[in-house]
Protein backbone atom coordinates (compact mmCIF):
# COMPACT_ATOMS: atom_id res chain seq x y z
CA UNK A 1 0.00 0.00 0.00
CA UNK A 2 1.76 3.12 -1.42
CA UNK A 3 1.78 7.04 -0.55
CA UNK A 4 1.09 8.42 -3.84
CA UNK A 5 -2.17 10.24 -4.16
CA UNK A 6 -3.75 11.20 -7.92
CA UNK A 7 -6.42 14.00 -8.03
CA UNK A 8 -8.65 10.94 -8.09
CA UNK A 9 -7.99 10.47 -4.44
CA UNK A 10 -8.67 13.94 -3.42
CA UNK A 11 -12.20 16.07 -3.09
CA UNK A 12 -13.43 18.45 -5.58
CA UNK A 13 -12.55 21.14 -2.91
CA UNK A 14 -8.70 19.84 -2.60
CA UNK A 15 -8.29 19.41 -6.21
CA UNK A 16 -9.05 22.87 -6.64
CA UNK A 17 -7.04 24.09 -4.54
CA UNK A 18 -4.01 22.38 -5.59
CA UNK A 19 -4.87 23.93 -9.27
CA UNK A 20 -4.63 27.08 -7.79
CA UNK A 21 -1.41 26.66 -5.99
CA UNK A 22 0.09 25.59 -9.60
CA UNK A 23 -1.62 28.65 -11.69
CA UNK A 24 0.12 31.05 -9.18
CA UNK A 25 3.48 29.44 -9.41
CA UNK A 26 3.20 29.79 -13.13
CA UNK A 27 2.65 33.31 -12.92
CA UNK A 28 5.72 33.98 -10.42
CA UNK A 29 8.11 32.18 -13.16
CA UNK A 30 6.47 34.15 -15.27
CA UNK A 31 7.01 37.23 -13.88
CA UNK A 32 10.67 36.56 -12.83
CA UNK A 33 11.58 35.62 -16.53
CA UNK A 34 10.23 39.45 -17.70
CA UNK A 35 12.04 41.19 -15.00
CA UNK A 36 15.65 39.25 -15.66
CA UNK A 37 15.07 39.84 -19.43
CA UNK A 38 14.04 43.60 -18.53
CA UNK A 39 17.26 44.28 -16.34
CA UNK A 40 19.34 42.92 -18.80
CA UNK A 41 18.27 45.47 -21.23
CA UNK A 42 17.88 48.31 -19.42
CA UNK A 43 21.57 47.49 -18.34
CA UNK A 44 22.83 47.06 -21.86
CA UNK A 45 20.72 50.32 -23.44
CA UNK A 46 19.80 52.79 -20.12
CA UNK A 47 22.73 54.87 -19.07
CA UNK A 48 22.67 57.23 -16.24
CA UNK A 49 23.25 61.18 -16.99
CA UNK A 50 26.73 61.15 -15.80
CA UNK A 51 27.45 58.02 -18.42
CA UNK A 52 25.69 59.57 -21.66
CA UNK A 53 28.10 63.07 -20.35
CA UNK A 54 30.69 60.96 -20.60
CA UNK A 55 30.17 59.31 -23.83
CA UNK A 56 29.21 62.40 -25.45
CA UNK A 57 31.95 64.54 -24.09
CA UNK A 58 34.84 65.22 -27.04
CA UNK A 59 37.96 62.60 -27.28
CA UNK A 60 41.28 64.35 -25.53
CA UNK A 61 43.25 66.57 -27.51
CA UNK A 62 45.96 64.89 -29.51
CA UNK A 63 49.05 66.40 -30.40
CA UNK A 64 49.62 67.30 -34.40
CA UNK A 65 53.31 67.37 -35.36
CA UNK A 66 55.04 67.67 -38.27
CA UNK A 67 58.70 67.04 -38.77
CA UNK A 68 61.72 69.99 -39.22
CA UNK A 69 63.14 69.74 -42.44
CA UNK A 70 66.53 70.65 -44.23
CA UNK A 71 66.05 71.46 -47.85
CA UNK A 72 66.69 74.80 -50.42
CA UNK A 73 63.66 76.94 -50.15
CA UNK A 74 62.70 78.13 -53.71
CA UNK A 75 60.32 81.13 -54.48
CA UNK A 76 58.23 80.24 -58.07
CA UNK A 77 55.71 80.02 -59.98
CA UNK A 78 53.90 77.79 -62.59
CA UNK A 79 52.00 78.44 -66.02
CA UNK A 80 51.43 77.08 -68.59
CA UNK A 81 52.62 78.34 -71.95
CA UNK A 82 53.60 77.42 -75.67
CA UNK A 83 56.59 76.59 -77.74
CA UNK A 84 56.68 79.45 -80.93
CA UNK A 85 59.09 79.95 -83.63
CA UNK A 86 61.35 83.34 -82.55
CA UNK A 87 60.54 84.60 -86.63
CA UNK A 88 58.76 83.20 -89.52
CA UNK A 89 59.19 84.48 -93.26
CA UNK A 90 56.40 83.89 -96.03
CA UNK A 91 58.46 83.09 -99.30
CA UNK A 92 56.97 84.09 -102.56
CA UNK A 93 57.80 83.82 -106.28
CA UNK A 94 60.46 86.88 -106.96
CA UNK A 95 61.74 85.08 -110.51
CA UNK A 96 60.97 87.18 -113.31
CA UNK A 97 59.86 84.32 -115.60
CA UNK A 98 56.64 83.79 -117.64
CA UNK A 99 55.05 81.69 -116.67
CA UNK A 100 55.97 81.06 -112.83
CA UNK A 101 55.22 77.18 -112.62
CA UNK A 102 56.69 74.96 -109.50
CA UNK A 103 58.57 72.44 -111.62
CA UNK A 104 60.15 71.05 -108.01
CA UNK A 105 60.15 71.03 -104.21
CA UNK A 106 62.81 69.46 -102.75
CA UNK A 107 62.19 70.11 -99.13
CA UNK A 108 58.80 69.87 -97.08
CA UNK A 109 56.88 70.90 -93.58
CA UNK A 110 59.91 70.05 -91.14
CA UNK A 111 62.89 70.44 -93.58
CA UNK A 112 65.99 72.14 -92.20
CA UNK A 113 67.36 74.38 -94.47
CA UNK A 114 70.65 75.94 -94.50
CA UNK A 115 72.75 78.20 -96.15
CA UNK A 116 73.10 77.30 -99.83
CA UNK A 117 69.77 74.87 -99.50
CA UNK A 118 67.01 74.83 -103.14
CA UNK A 119 64.26 75.28 -101.82
CA UNK A 120 62.29 75.42 -104.62
CA UNK A 121 62.90 75.39 -109.16
CA UNK A 122 60.47 77.96 -110.66
CA UNK A 123 60.32 77.20 -114.22
CA UNK A 124 63.65 75.26 -114.15
CA UNK A 125 65.42 78.07 -111.71
CA UNK A 126 66.34 77.72 -108.63
CA UNK A 127 65.65 79.50 -105.10
CA UNK A 128 68.38 79.18 -102.95
CA UNK A 129 68.15 80.51 -99.20
CA UNK A 130 70.93 82.42 -97.64
CA UNK A 131 71.83 84.68 -94.51
CA UNK A 132 70.79 87.93 -94.16
CA UNK A 133 68.01 90.77 -92.97
CA UNK A 134 67.96 92.62 -96.15
CA UNK A 135 65.62 91.42 -98.42
CA UNK A 136 66.77 90.76 -101.89
CA UNK A 137 65.02 93.23 -104.31
CA UNK A 138 66.70 93.50 -107.13
CA UNK A 139 69.28 91.65 -109.81
CA UNK A 140 72.64 91.70 -108.08
CA UNK A 141 75.06 91.97 -111.23
CA UNK A 142 78.73 92.74 -111.92
CA UNK A 143 79.32 96.34 -110.38
CA UNK A 144 76.69 96.29 -107.98
CA UNK A 145 77.74 97.80 -104.61
CA UNK A 146 75.22 97.35 -101.29
CA UNK A 147 73.83 95.13 -98.51
CA UNK A 148 72.69 92.99 -100.63
CA UNK A 149 75.56 91.65 -102.03
CA UNK A 150 77.79 91.74 -99.14
CA UNK A 151 75.03 89.47 -97.53
CA UNK A 152 75.54 87.24 -100.59
CA UNK A 153 79.17 87.16 -100.58
CA UNK A 154 79.20 86.47 -96.62
CA UNK A 155 77.11 83.33 -97.37
CA UNK A 156 79.09 82.01 -100.42
CA UNK A 157 81.98 82.48 -97.80
CA UNK A 158 80.25 80.18 -95.52
CA UNK A 159 80.20 77.74 -98.48
CA UNK A 160 83.88 77.94 -99.40
CA UNK A 161 82.74 79.41 -102.77
CA UNK A 162 84.73 82.45 -102.49
CA UNK A 163 87.98 83.81 -100.41
CA UNK A 164 88.98 86.92 -101.25
CA UNK A 165 86.37 89.41 -102.74
CA UNK A 166 85.90 93.28 -102.22
CA UNK A 167 83.41 93.49 -99.66
CA UNK A 168 80.11 94.60 -100.46
CA UNK A 169 80.76 94.94 -104.66
CA UNK A 170 79.89 92.16 -107.02
CA UNK A 171 83.23 91.51 -108.32
CA UNK A 172 84.53 88.79 -110.72
CA UNK A 173 85.51 86.51 -107.54
CA UNK A 174 81.68 87.15 -106.36
CA UNK A 175 80.54 86.49 -109.59
CA UNK A 176 82.54 82.88 -110.10
CA UNK A 177 81.74 81.97 -106.83
CA UNK A 178 77.96 82.86 -108.34
CA UNK A 179 78.56 80.68 -110.97
CA UNK A 180 80.02 77.71 -108.92
CA UNK A 181 77.10 78.00 -106.84
CA UNK A 182 74.67 77.44 -109.81
CA UNK A 183 76.88 74.62 -111.67
CA UNK A 184 76.96 72.60 -108.35
CA UNK A 185 73.57 72.23 -108.25
CA UNK A 186 72.97 71.31 -111.83
CA UNK A 187 72.13 74.54 -112.94
CA UNK A 188 73.40 76.94 -115.66
CA UNK A 189 75.60 79.90 -114.91
CA UNK A 190 73.25 82.88 -115.43
CA UNK A 191 76.20 85.11 -115.43
CA UNK A 192 74.59 87.40 -112.17
CA UNK A 193 72.18 86.65 -109.30
CA UNK A 194 68.92 86.96 -111.17
CA UNK A 195 65.81 88.57 -108.25
CA UNK A 196 64.10 85.28 -107.09
CA UNK A 197 66.98 82.73 -106.95
CA UNK A 198 68.39 84.07 -103.57
CA UNK A 199 65.66 84.33 -100.85
CA UNK A 200 67.54 85.73 -97.30
CA UNK A 201 66.82 84.78 -94.00
CA UNK A 202 67.55 86.36 -90.88
CA UNK A 203 68.65 83.37 -88.94
CA UNK A 204 69.90 80.14 -90.69
CA UNK A 205 69.35 76.62 -90.22
CA UNK A 206 65.55 77.61 -90.45
CA UNK A 207 62.89 75.23 -90.66
CA UNK A 208 60.29 74.71 -93.33
CA UNK A 209 57.02 75.50 -91.38
CA UNK A 210 54.07 75.21 -93.75
CA UNK A 211 54.16 74.29 -97.96
CA UNK A 212 51.51 76.60 -99.56
CA UNK A 213 52.12 74.44 -103.01
CA UNK A 214 52.73 71.86 -105.43
CA UNK A 215 54.65 70.87 -108.22
CA UNK A 216 52.69 71.85 -111.54
CA UNK A 217 50.87 75.17 -109.38
CA UNK A 218 51.08 78.94 -110.69
CA UNK A 219 54.04 79.99 -108.28
CA UNK A 220 52.95 83.49 -107.57
CA UNK A 221 49.26 82.21 -105.54
CA UNK A 222 49.25 82.37 -102.50
CA UNK A 223 52.99 81.74 -102.12
CA UNK A 224 55.39 78.99 -101.73
CA UNK A 225 56.15 78.28 -98.19
CA UNK A 226 56.75 79.48 -94.27
CA UNK A 227 60.70 79.33 -92.76
CA UNK A 228 61.11 79.63 -89.22
CA UNK A 229 63.82 80.84 -87.57
CA UNK A 230 65.80 81.64 -84.67
CA UNK A 231 65.80 79.57 -81.84
CA UNK A 232 62.54 78.82 -80.63
CA UNK A 233 60.76 81.01 -77.83
CA UNK A 234 58.00 80.61 -74.87
CA UNK A 235 54.89 82.35 -74.20
CA UNK A 236 53.24 81.89 -70.89
CA UNK A 237 50.61 84.44 -69.23
CA UNK A 238 50.98 84.95 -65.20
CA UNK A 239 47.70 85.05 -64.25
CA UNK A 240 46.70 88.72 -62.20
CA UNK A 241 48.45 88.35 -58.80
CA UNK A 242 50.94 85.96 -59.13
CA UNK A 243 53.27 88.31 -60.91
CA UNK A 244 54.81 90.07 -57.66
CA UNK A 245 58.27 89.18 -57.58
CA UNK A 246 58.98 87.90 -61.37
CA UNK A 247 61.37 90.13 -62.96
CA UNK A 248 63.57 89.70 -66.54
CA UNK A 249 66.59 87.42 -66.17
CA UNK A 250 64.90 85.10 -63.65
CA UNK A 251 65.69 81.23 -64.54
CA UNK A 252 62.76 79.30 -65.89
CA UNK A 253 62.51 75.77 -65.98
CA UNK A 254 60.42 74.49 -69.09
CA UNK A 255 58.67 71.16 -68.68
CA UNK A 256 57.04 69.13 -71.95
CA UNK A 257 54.69 66.52 -70.54
CA UNK A 258 53.51 64.74 -73.31
CA UNK A 259 57.11 63.83 -74.53
CA UNK A 260 58.52 63.83 -71.22
CA UNK A 261 61.41 66.33 -71.94
CA UNK A 262 62.84 69.44 -70.17
CA UNK A 263 64.28 72.66 -71.53
CA UNK A 264 65.78 75.71 -69.64
CA UNK A 265 65.60 79.40 -70.39
CA UNK A 266 65.30 82.98 -68.50
CA UNK A 267 62.59 85.45 -68.47
CA UNK A 268 62.93 87.85 -71.60
CA UNK A 269 60.40 90.39 -71.22
CA UNK A 270 57.24 91.19 -69.10
CA UNK A 271 54.11 92.60 -70.62
CA UNK A 272 51.10 95.29 -68.89
CA UNK A 273 48.03 93.03 -67.86
CA UNK A 274 46.02 92.49 -70.90
CA UNK A 275 42.46 91.28 -70.48
CA UNK A 276 40.93 88.41 -72.00
CA UNK A 277 40.84 88.40 -75.52
CA UNK A 278 39.14 86.19 -78.38
CA UNK A 279 40.69 85.23 -81.45
CA UNK A 280 39.20 84.87 -84.72
CA UNK A 281 38.29 81.20 -84.24
CA UNK A 282 36.54 82.02 -81.38
CA UNK A 283 39.13 80.92 -78.65
CA UNK A 284 39.37 83.01 -75.68
CA UNK A 285 42.98 83.86 -74.14
CA UNK A 286 43.50 83.77 -70.41
CA UNK A 287 43.99 87.27 -68.91
CA UNK A 288 46.81 88.00 -66.88
CA UNK A 289 50.56 89.64 -67.92
CA UNK A 290 52.28 88.20 -70.92
CA UNK A 291 55.93 87.02 -70.37
CA UNK A 292 58.24 85.83 -73.22
CA UNK A 293 61.31 83.36 -72.47
CA UNK A 294 64.03 83.33 -74.28
CA UNK A 295 65.42 79.31 -74.30
CA UNK A 296 68.96 78.79 -73.13
CA UNK A 297 69.40 74.75 -73.42
CA UNK A 298 66.94 71.55 -74.52
CA UNK A 299 64.43 73.23 -76.58
CA UNK A 300 64.70 72.83 -80.80
CA UNK A 301 62.52 72.75 -83.46
CA UNK A 302 61.37 70.42 -82.56
CA UNK A 303 59.05 71.46 -79.75
CA UNK A 304 57.35 74.26 -81.73
CA UNK A 305 53.43 74.26 -81.03
CA UNK A 306 54.02 72.38 -77.95
CA UNK A 307 51.76 73.28 -74.44
CA UNK A 308 54.41 73.61 -71.61
CA UNK A 309 54.47 74.20 -67.95
CA UNK A 310 56.73 76.84 -67.68
CA UNK A 311 58.55 77.06 -63.66
CA UNK A 312 60.00 80.87 -62.95
CA UNK A 313 62.49 80.88 -59.80
CA UNK A 314 62.18 83.64 -58.48
CA UNK A 315 64.23 83.05 -55.20
CA UNK A 316 65.77 80.24 -53.44
CA UNK A 317 67.80 79.82 -50.33
CA UNK A 318 71.72 79.75 -51.89
CA UNK A 319 71.99 76.40 -49.59
CA UNK A 320 69.42 74.20 -47.19
CA UNK A 321 68.09 75.07 -44.82
CA UNK A 322 65.75 74.43 -41.71
CA UNK A 323 62.27 74.72 -42.42
CA UNK A 324 58.99 74.27 -40.53
CA UNK A 325 55.25 74.29 -41.95
CA UNK A 326 53.67 77.58 -41.50
CA UNK A 327 51.39 77.06 -38.74
CA UNK A 328 53.91 75.32 -36.71
CA UNK A 329 55.87 79.17 -35.85
CA UNK A 330 53.86 80.90 -32.97
CA UNK A 331 54.31 84.62 -32.17
CA UNK A 332 54.80 85.26 -28.10
CA UNK A 333 53.59 87.97 -26.47
CA UNK A 334 57.09 90.24 -26.03
CA UNK A 335 57.22 89.69 -30.03
CA UNK A 336 59.22 86.68 -30.46
CA UNK A 337 58.49 84.04 -32.54
CA UNK A 338 58.81 79.78 -31.40
CA UNK A 339 58.26 76.97 -32.53
CA UNK A 340 57.16 73.94 -30.01
CA UNK A 341 58.60 70.82 -30.11
CA UNK A 342 57.72 67.76 -28.60
CA UNK A 343 59.70 64.51 -27.89
CA UNK A 344 59.84 61.69 -25.41
CA UNK A 345 59.77 64.24 -22.50
CA UNK A 346 57.02 66.53 -23.49
CA UNK A 347 57.14 69.72 -25.28
CA UNK A 348 58.91 72.56 -24.55
CA UNK A 349 59.18 75.88 -26.62
CA UNK A 350 62.47 77.06 -29.24
CA UNK A 351 63.02 80.71 -29.98
CA UNK A 352 63.57 80.98 -33.81
CA UNK A 353 63.86 83.67 -36.33
CA UNK A 354 61.95 83.45 -39.01
CA UNK A 355 63.03 83.97 -43.17
CA UNK A 356 61.87 82.77 -47.00
CA UNK A 357 58.49 81.38 -46.99
CA UNK A 358 58.10 78.85 -49.95
CA UNK A 359 55.16 76.73 -50.86
CA UNK A 360 53.44 76.63 -47.17
CA UNK A 361 56.65 76.18 -45.12
CA UNK A 362 59.28 78.87 -43.84
CA UNK A 363 62.87 78.69 -43.29
CA UNK A 364 63.34 78.95 -39.35
CA UNK A 365 66.74 79.38 -37.36
CA UNK A 366 67.07 78.87 -33.64
CA UNK A 367 68.13 81.84 -31.24
CA UNK A 368 69.97 78.89 -29.77
CA UNK A 369 73.17 76.82 -31.77
CA UNK A 370 71.77 73.07 -32.21
CA UNK A 371 68.42 73.94 -30.37
CA UNK A 372 66.44 72.63 -33.30
CA UNK A 373 67.43 69.40 -36.07
CA UNK A 374 66.36 68.40 -38.77
CA UNK A 375 63.60 65.67 -37.80
CA UNK A 376 62.29 67.04 -34.89
CA UNK A 377 58.67 67.23 -34.01
CA UNK A 378 57.15 70.19 -33.91
CA UNK A 379 53.62 70.75 -33.44
CA UNK A 380 51.36 72.43 -35.59
CA UNK A 381 47.73 71.92 -34.21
Amino acid sequence: MGNNITMSDLTPQRARAVIRRQRVLLVILVVALVVCVAGVVAARYVKSPAQQAAQQAPPPASVVTSPVVSQVLTQAVTVRGSVDVSSSLDVVNRLQVSPAIVTRLPVGVGSQVDTGTVIAEISGQPVFVMTGAVPAYRDMAPGDKGTDVEQLQRSLQAMNLLRTTTVGTYDSATAQAAGKLFTGNGYANPGLMPLGTVVFVPALPATVGSVATQVGADAGDPGLMTLDSGDPVVHATIPAGQETGVATGQSVTIRDEVNRRDGAGTVDSIGQFTPQQTDSSGVPSAPGFPVTVTVTSGVDASWVGASVAVTITMASTPAEVLSVPVAAVQTAQDGHTYVTVSDTSGTHDIQVTTGMIAQGVVEVTAATDGALQAGDQVVVG
